[in-house]
């Protein structure tokens, strides 16, 4: 093997290492943006959930003062 076809096949490699890193650079920054999605849809159902549960809790609390104490054994 000669010292120009050598340098050939390490660019070649070189280059073909380079498109690899370079789509899993695209493919991790796809994953980024879906998850980044993902994180703003479960916070707002978070959102909901505790205003539903503030609701549920406020409620209780209004009949819990509208009745009286069980007896005591």
């Amino acid at each position: 093997m000669t010292k120009d076809s050598e340098m050939e096949s390490r660019l070649i490699d070189l280059e073909q290492r380079l498109a690899h890193f370079e789509q899993m650079s695209e493919d991790l920054s796809s994953m980024v943006i879906e998850q980044g999605k993902t994180i703003t849809n479960l916070q707002t159902q978070l959102a909901g959930v505790n205003m539903s549960l503030q609701d549920a809790l406020s409620e209780l609390g209004e009949t819990e003062t509208e009745e009286k104490p069980p007896p005591h054994y």
